[in-house]
């Protein structure tokens, strides 16, 4: 098995003689690449095989034919030799392909990929190991791996496309780096498909990819988004500790949507995350992330586990903003996870006030509510501005105490300054008190402070509310 440059019109030159495989390329290389084998044959005898009425290249030899008979391909992962040569007849189609594209005059030479579709290959392969970190541009479309398949630390210099290929085992891409992105869509995931630490800076696309295995995306950081829309996954996806732009995991057809859960505590959400249609069966982790958009759960079912303890939502202002929280607050409620439920009808409120046309009225009341008890998910907040409002309403009667004091030559003592915490602290305990008693003698020196009195009362009894209701909320039941 090997390559030639047989026809400069298709760029790469390479063409089918005798194998009968047949897969179109996916864009940009339809065009550039025919639809038939790639690889040239230099022994028939021993480098063709008939398979279910149609003639094979080992490269493209299926391991089972129809009947679920092995082939001769099966025969070449059970032997470690012949499956070590099999492996470096691959590597070595890459490096010859380098080679060629260096020589041939081909505009964009570093644009064009080693083209490995619908290879089939029969056991575990490394290609970590081969070529020194860095993968020259190939195209897996439709391949088959029906053994382990390393890419660990792998550099893609150009965006590698592995649609609608099989990984019967695992799938190793972790500590990864896809300069140009990827393209996995349409592909199946048998085992786990591990991608932590890696890197994108493009587009990383899995549309409509079935994953039996566990998928890992931990520790990742992701300068473009990671598309999962229309996937299927039977096992758990893993995010967590990561750093993406845009995560989009929107559930496909009915029966379909299904997750098992998602772990993505500590994790950085740069833009959106959309989980629109999906369920997820098992409780998610969502702990300590942050999310810079409000996240899409529209028409979506969250395990009543799901936990969003710690986490931050910086988004008050997008245009899905309030739906958004306000379609987690009812899940969180349905799934009686009252302080969950709390914090999304807090961010709610805030989306409310930031992006609706409310009356002004309305929005200085949320304003207000907002900041002394955080829409009354905060018990400390009203205690810190009843303590702090007090001691202010006391300054304000002992300047005015003061400066009665030097009005009328009174001596200023211990005795004065207990009058002042004793004024202030009536106000607190018997509110409008100063009003009540405004006709008493005792009373009749401080009339100028009276209307400072009364806002002093309102402001407690208004903070000892928000207090109290806060305080309802921390414990309720039902």
């Amino acid at each position: 098995m090997s390559i030639e440059a047989q026809n400069n019109n298709y760029g790469a030159g390479l063409v089918t003689r005798k194998c009968e495989f047949e897969m179109e390329r996916p864009h940009p290389w339809k065009r550039e690449y025919p639809s038939g084998c790639q690889f040239v044959v230099e022994d028939e005898e021993t480098e063709l095989v008939e398979c279910d009425g149609k003639i094979y290249c080992l490269a493209h030899l299926p391991m089972l034919d129809a009947s679920g008979e092995h082939t001769r391909k099966a025969g070449i992962a059970s032997d470690a030799e012949e499956l070590k040569k099999f492996n470096n007849l691959v590597f070595e189609c890459i490096r010859k392909f380098e080679k060629y594209k260096a020589d041939e005059n081909i505009e964009h030479p570093d644009h064009w990929p080693m083209d490995l579709t619908g290879v089939v290959f029969p056991g575990e392969i490394h290609f970590e190991k081969r070529f020194h970190k860095t993968l020259p541009p190939c195209l897996f479309y439709g391949a088959e791996f029906n053994g382990n398949a390393f890419f660990q630390g792998m550099k893609f210099p150009r965006k590698v496309n592995f649609g609608l290929s099989v990984f019967k085992k695992y799938a190793i891409f972790g500590a990864c780096e896809f300069h140009d992105g990827a393209n996995f869509d349409g592909a199946t995931f048998e085992g786990e498909a591990n991608f932590n630490s890696s890197k994108s800076k493009h587009r990383f696309s899995a549309k409509n990819v079935l994953c039996r295995g566990r998928v890992r995306f931990d520790h990742c950081n992701f300068d473009g988004p990671l598309e999962l829309s229309g996937s299927v996954f039977d096992n758990e996806l893993w995010l967590y500790d990561g750093k993406f732009k845009d995560v989009l995991i929107e559930g496909g057809s009915a029966g379909e949507n299904i997750i098992p859960l998602i772990d993505a505590h500590d994790t950085t959400f740069k833009e959106k995350l959309d989980c629109t249609n999906r369920i997820f069966s098992n409780p998610s982790n969502f702990r300590n992330s942050k999310f810079h958009k409000a996240p899409k759960f529209f028409g979506s079912d969250l395990h009543e586990g799901t936990s969003f303890e710690g986490a931050e939502f910086l988004d008050t202002a997008s245009a899905w903003a309030i739906v958004s929280y306000r379609i987690l607050r009812k899940m969180m409620e349905a799934n009686r996870a009252w302080h969950d439920m709390g914090m999304f009808y807090s961010l709610e409120q805030k989306s409310i006030r930031t992006t609706s046309n409310v009356d002004v009225g309305i929005k200085s009341l949320s304003y207000l509510y907002d900041l002394s008890s955080e829409y009354g998910q905060s018990t400390v907040k009203p205690i810190i501005w009843l303590a702090c409002l007090n001691v202010a309403f006391f300054l304000i009667y002992l300047i005015g105490g003061v400066i009665e004091a030097f009005a009328t030559n009174t001596m200023i003592n211990s005795k004065f300054l207990m009058d002042i915490i004793h004024y202030t602290l009536l106000q607190m305990v018997r509110p409008f008190d100063a009003v009540v008693h405004l006709g008493e003698q005792a009373h009749r020196a401080h009339v100028y402070l009276v209307p400072f009195a009364m806002i002093q009362s309102i402001v407690n009894i208004g903070l000892l509310a928000v207090f109290i209701v806060a305080v309802r909320r921390k414990f309720r039941i039902s």
